[in-house]
């Protein structure tokens, strides 16, 4: 996440990063003071889960995780591969219906 250079300076330092160089670096990808970050954490989850079908959530994690190790080619074949997938099964036939009658979707 933060390339090699930097995490080698980490892990050989040993030192300690404050949040906003975290966030400066990219180790984070947003900073909340400690109190809110149960409610951050909360209203995060209620995004991913207002726009996003389960199962496409949960295939966008996989991919991500398993491209970690990939080739360009595999990560663009995989894809590709799980995009005609997606396009076949009801989440996506609900995504489309609900964005052409212009309502919220509503994922089981």
């Amino acid at each position: 996440m933060i390339g090699a250079e930097r995490a080698l300076d980490l892990l050989l330092s040993g030192r300690t990063v404050t949040a906003d160089e975290a966030m400066r670096i990219g180790l984070v990808s947003r900073v909340v003071e400690p109190d809110q970050l149960i409610p951050a954490v909360i209203e995060y989850a209620r995004d991913v889960a207002a726009n996003r079908a389960p199962g496409a959530t949960e295939t966008i994690k996989r991919q991500v995780r398993t491209d970690l190790d990939s080739t360009y080619g595999e990560a663009l074949a995989r894809a590709y591969t799980l995009t005609v997938e997606a396009s076949r099964g009801a989440e996506f036939r609900e995504a489309v219906e609900a964005f052409t009658s212009m309502r919220p979707p509503q994922f089981s």
